[in-house]
């Protein structure tokens, strides 16, 4: 069987295409993100940010969504750990930047304040 959407093989015994499964998720778990927007924009809540080894770039962590970073990448609980206001995440030099991109996409859809 073959997905409507996207056209990607779907096996017969499952419900819906995975692949539009996820996508589905992911947007509406980013919708979800733009509640946060405010505070953070405020420095009233901290990023999590999340890295893999001391060396890889830090991932922001979604709100109320354990695992996911907002590039997509999944997280582990493995990942090293850090909490810093919008201000200091955008000094941060080695922050991915595919999350700070999303970031930087809902400020600009999150309503005035």
């Amino acid at each position: 069987m073959q997905c409507r959407n996207c056209g990607n093989p779907v096996a017969d015994t499952f419900v819906t295409c995975p692949t539009c499964a996820e996508r589905r998720g992911r947007e509406g778990a980013l919708r979800l993100q733009r509640d946060f927007i405010p505070v953070v924009l405020a420095d009233k809540v901290a990023l999590r940010l999340r890295r893999r080894g001391r060396t890889g770039r830090f991932h922001i962590e979604f709100f109320q969504g354990e695992g996911r970073a907002y590039c997509g990448e999944p997280l582990q609980a493995a990942h090293d750990r850090a909490r810093c206001v919008l201000s200091a995440a955008r000094a941060h030099q080695n922050l991915c930047e595919a999350c700070a991109r999303v970031l930087d996409e809902l400020i600009a859809e999150a309503p005035a304040q």
